[in-house]
């Protein structure tokens, strides 16, 4: 199960240092349940085994939500811009977390359009034989596209009912998935574009037409309070101005040998950033460039040494950042927005930026707006 979900997603398995997928079999759970709970960085399965077989979808299920919550809760600030979809959900019989939390319910959509795509049918996709014969070739690839018709028609039951349940998204990912499946990017590199390029308009229209069924579905996993530490932590504190908490906290992770260090530097050049500490600043952002593999930290980290160029006055040096800026794969139009404006002119902050007053800037593993400014930025959540 492990193997083949991986290979579905491009991604190698234990992707990620600290955080566990368990399974525990346990003889004395009831055959019919399936337990399973995320304590901290454990994503616990608990089943009980019949004839040396468990609910696998149940433990395929919560193997997903490993893979895919680090990918999705790393960009948590910047699906703001889909907290409209919520209001379209108010009727769904969603539990509260789906309802009130836009991350869950797009985590939850974006399994349950995998789910949908790499589900058995119980449909056997028929084979036209090699040794066909010409005359029966029409009547063979007849049995043959007729076949594919019955796997679609399941896998499309699948996503309606999903649908109905209150998960408006399925069918947006399901979609996206299709071509994703033709492409040789991971999950990982494709996650952003799919999160980023949603049209939230068309989104929140189709949620708003669709009839929800009177009582949805529960999800197999279950998630314990968390208590952000770490970076997680600091980008709380950064977003909040507390630059010497963050830049405390950024430290303290490198010093323990964090495996996010690039993330960790982005932390610590923007704490610069805030106290004006501008050579200590260049020197964080290109430990981020050299370090991490995120596209948005390194397409901001371009921008924001342009910007310190810029205010050096050192204009081909920022036009040079600007640029290789927008060579970077990140999928938000912000990125986009910020380096074609940085090209366009110089970067000039007013005398108020000094003070920090730009803390409004919108992103996620960012940035500041594209017009906004101070190089300050709400850190990714």
């Amino acid at each position: 199960m492990i193997v083949s979900t991986n290979i579905y997603l491009k991604m190698p398995a234990s992707t990620y240092s600290g955080i566990r997928y368990i399974v525990v079999l346990e003889p004395m759970l009831s055959p019919a349940e399936t337990n399973a709970r995320v304590y901290g960085p454990d994503y616990v399965v608990v089943a009980s085994p019949v004839n040396g077989t468990i609910h696998m979808q149940e433990a395929r299920h919560t193997y997903l939500h490993y893979e895919i919550e680090p990918l999705l809760y790393s960009r948590a600030s910047a699906m703001d811009r889909l907290l409209p979809i919520l209001k379209a959900v108010r009727e769904a019989p969603l539990e509260f977390q789906y309802r009130s939390d836009i991350v869950s319910l797009v985590i939850e959509c974006l399994i349950r359009a995998i789910e949908a795509r790499t589900m058995d049918t119980g449909i056997t996709e028929y084979k036209i034989p090699d040794d066909v014969r010409r005359n029966d070739l029409e009547r063979e690839t007849q049995k043959h596209n007729a076949s594919l018709q019955s796997i679609a028609a399941v896998r499309e039951n699948a996503v309606n009912q999903s649908m109905v349940a209150g998960f408006v998204l399925t069918r947006y990912f399901y979609d996206q998935l299709i071509a994703f499946e033709h492409t040789p990017e991971s999950l990982k590199e494709a996650i952003g574009p799919m999160v980023y390029g949603m049209d939230i308009d068309q989104q929140t229209h189709r949620a708003r037409d669709i009839h929800f069924a009177e009582e949805g579905s529960s999800d197999v996993i279950r998630t314990t309070t968390r208590t952000p530490h770490g970076l997680d932590l600091a980008e709380i504190k950064l977003h909040q101005g507390d630059a010497a908490g963050a830049e405390k906290l950024a430290k303290q992770a490198l010093d323990q040998h964090t495996p996010d260090p690039g993330r960790a530097d982005y932390i610590l050049a923007l704490t610069s950033v805030m106290q004006g500490h501008m050579d200590d600043a260049e020197k964080s952002f290109n430990e981020t460039i050299r370090l991490s593999k995120d596209p948005r930290l390194l397409a901001w980290s371009h921008i924001y040494l342009g910007r310190i160029h810029d205010i050096r006055e050192e204009r081909d040096e920022a036009v040079v950042e600007y640029k290789t800026a927008l060579t970077v794969r990140d999928g938000q139009p912000d990125t986009k927005a910020a380096a074609e404006k940085g090209i366009k002119q110089p970067f000039a902050p007013p005398q108020s930026a000094q003070h920090n007053d730009d803390n409004s800037a919108d992103d996620s593993t960012s940035s500041a707006k594209p017009d906004a400014q101070a190089p300050a930025a709400q850190p990714h959540r």
